[in-house]
């Protein structure tokens, strides 16, 4: 497996956050200005989700607005941000298939910018070559303008390369050995892709048994980050993959017998960074196999006063009492094995108890997240920020399927909140409605006994009787009902009003 950005990450594939947020923000068209504001209500919304972080909810927004007859006034660009959005939910399926609807498979089918399609197709090429599909991976980097590429970022048109060049190794055809002397040649030697390049290369040899190119690659390797690390500004990665050179050689000169060797390539490491431990056992074992077990086991003891968390660190004690015994020190080497006999039952012990009470609870107890006002922090390629609180949970933590499990659980949590957060608005709602209707029969039964009050029922039956009379008097032209006329009076209720006969 190659370093950088050709670690497999599993099932679920992850983009770079700013990835998706360039596609944001570019212009809907080539010849196009930027709006500075969502010329639709709904697309405002679904970039309102998308800032605050709510990958979910603003693939919501967009898949409504859809169903409610599209946004208007922004052209391709919201696919294109569902699209993003898509990938970095792991949806690289339901991504490929809108980007080639949305982009044509030659990437001229739309009227995005040439810059945005070529980096519409870097990402999901990328995507794909994280997610090990390397057919898929290939096909959607093969999209890619290089030419538009480099002169719009050449950051990324660096990256391109490494990615090209990775599957073009992990292919093994003897026909792509032009291609990838070809894609080489574009990065600089001492350019930190062209190096990872160089020990994935060393990597690839030594699967194909070529112990010779490996050891010529790592050898190269090695000189150039020599030369090429600044001793006042020292680059931390460049260090790092410095250490995982010396190591990887020292491994292969241990592997031949090759102890002297051994011995002057980590003899050149420090004794604090990320492989200090590694390179002092590897030291151990180089002495040991020399013939000079003092160095062995000077190196072995400073190793044992570290804190043996990490699994094969648990070898450090075995290791110590078996060097003494190498010495002829008999009186040493006993209390030593017994104390590496002792060290393993306690450790059985405790990782017994461990097992027993290990759950979910009281796991997240030894994670502390990163966080902000929007929620836990992630890194560029989606995994959480997270740090352990117990040493002995860091080389658990730093295993990709650990990584991916937490990504994912972190990610069902905020599902489980927002189905909750909705299911808290829509009983709201139904309060809020029982609250109305409660109200409405509470008006309806304080108007009937107003009604009831003022006699409404024999007020309405009086009206129609006199109404009826009066009718009947015109009509017979009866002016003695004048006479008459008091007993349908009701002072209060019905106005006086003097009757002519007609």
């Amino acid at each position: 497996m190659g370093l950088k950005a050709s670690q497999s990450s599993g099932r679920r594939p992850f983009i770079y956050a700013g990835a998706l947020l360039w596609l944001m923000m570019t212009p809907v068209h080539a010849d196009e200005a930027q709006p500075e504001r969502a010329k639709d209500l709904r697309y405002g919304w679904a970039l309102y989700e998308y800032h605050q972080g709510n990958a979910f909810e603003a693939l919501t927004q967009l898949a409504v607005a859809r169903e409610r007859g599209g946004i208007k006034g922004h052209g391709d660009h919201p696919a294109l941000v569902e699209g993003g959005l898509m990938l970095s939910w792991g949806m690289t399926r339901e991504a490929s298939r809108l980007f080639t609807q949305l982009l044509g498979a030659d990437g001229a089918g739309s009227n995005l910018s040439p810059d945005v399609r070529n980096q519409a197709w870097f990402y999901l090429g990328k995507v794909f070559y994280l997610e090990g599909n390397q057919a898929l991976a290939r096909e959607n980097l093969n999209r890619v303008d290089c030419e538009i590429l480099a002169e719009a970022d050449h950051d990324l048109f660096r990256e391109w390369i490494y990615l090209r060049s990775r599957l073009v190794m992990m292919s093994a055809r003897p026909d792509d050995e032009p291609e990838l002397a070809s894609l080489r040649e574009q990065l600089d030697e001492t350019d930190i892709w062209s190096l990872y390049l160089r020990y994935n290369s060393a990597v690839s040899a030594l699967d194909a048994a070529d112990g010779a190119a490996a050891e010529e690659a790592l050898k190269k390797l090695i000189a150039i980050l020599d030369q090429s690390i600044d001793s006042v500004e020292p680059d931390a990665e460049r260090e790092g993959l410095l250490g995982r050179a010396r190591l990887s050689l020292a491994g292969l000169y241990l592997r031949d017998n090759q102890f002297e060797a051994a011995l002057e390539v980590l003899g050149a490491m420090p004794l604090t960074g990320v492989f200090a431990d590694q390179a002092l056992f590897d030291y151990a074992v180089a002495a040991a196999g020399q013939g000079r077990p003092e160095r062995a086991l000077d190196a072995l003891d400073t190793l044992a006063n570290r804190e043996l968390f990490l699994p094969w660190r648990q070898q450090v004690p075995f290791a110590r009492a078996y060097v003494l015994e190498q010495m002829n020190a008999p009186q040493r080497a006993l209390p030593a094995f017994k104390k590496a006999a002792d060290h393993y039952e306690a450790r059985i012990r405790e990782l017994d108890n461990i097992r027993d009470r290990l759950n979910e609870e009281n796991l997240m107890a030894q994670l502390e997240f990163s966080r902000d006002s929007d929620g836990i922090l992630t890194d560029s390629y989606g995994r959480l920020r997270v740090q352990p609180l117990d040493s002995g949970m860091a080389e658990v933590l730093a295993s990709e399927t650990f990584q991916q499990a937490l990504a994912e659980l972190n990610e069902l949590y905020r599902m489980q909140s927002f189905i909750a957060e909705r299911q808290s608005r829509f009983e709201s709602f139904r309060i809020m409605l029982e609250t109305r209707e409660q109200q409405r029969q509470i008006r309806i039964a304080e108007t009937r006994r107003a009604l009831e009050t003022q006699q409404a029922d024999q007020w309405q039956q009086l009206h129609e009787d006199f109404t009826d009379r009066i009718s009947s008097a015109l009509e017979d032209e009866d002016a003695g009902f004048l006479d008459d006329a008091p007993k349908y009076y009701q002072p209060g209720i019905i106005p006086q009003a003097p009757l002519k006969p007609s």
